[in-house]
């Protein structure tokens, strides 16, 4: 989208342009919790969690593994599925590598759940991450 100096366009010189989720005049505390796919392929990309950390920092915010009643903003991506510990051990052969596979995954999906809960309880914004993406300016979708 590009945004022309068009005199029908609603964004003028000297506008207050204000971000619904951001307050740059405040620390926000963010938590981000579940799948951080960030291209749409329906996988986590490498670093991810650091990227969306780093982003949220350099913009004067910080990042908490859990909530607090500091706690401004729930981002939450994808929710991880925990396939069962048979289904695992019968793909990877090795009981001791998939049980600990499962144990992560286990505990992904327990955080997610966590999180959501305790952001409903105490009525904190929850933004999936699709459009939290989309509110800070990044181009959505797969790269091809």
């Amino acid at each position: 989208m590009t945004i022309s100096p068009d005199e029908r366009s609603s964004i003028k010189a000297g506008d207050v342009l204000v971000n619904p989720i951001w307050d740059w005049n405040r620390a926000n505390v963010v938590v981000f919790a579940g799948i951080l796919d960030l291209d749409g392929d329906g996988f986590e990309e490498y670093g991810a969690a650091a990227l969306l950390t780093a982003f949220v920092r350099g913009s004067g915010g910080s990042v908490m593994n859990k909530i607090s009643v500091n706690t401004n903003l729930v981002i939450l991506g994808t929710k991880p599925r925990s396939p069962s510990r048979e289904v695992i051990i019968e793909d990877l052969g090795q009981p001791m590598i998939a049980t600990r596979v499962y144990e992560t995954a286990r505990e992904r999906l327990d955080h997610y759940e966590q999180v959501l809960s305790k952001a409903q309880s105490m009525q904190i914004p929850v933004l999936d991450l699709k459009n939290f993406l989309s509110f800070i300016g990044w181009n959505i979708g797969r790269q091809e």
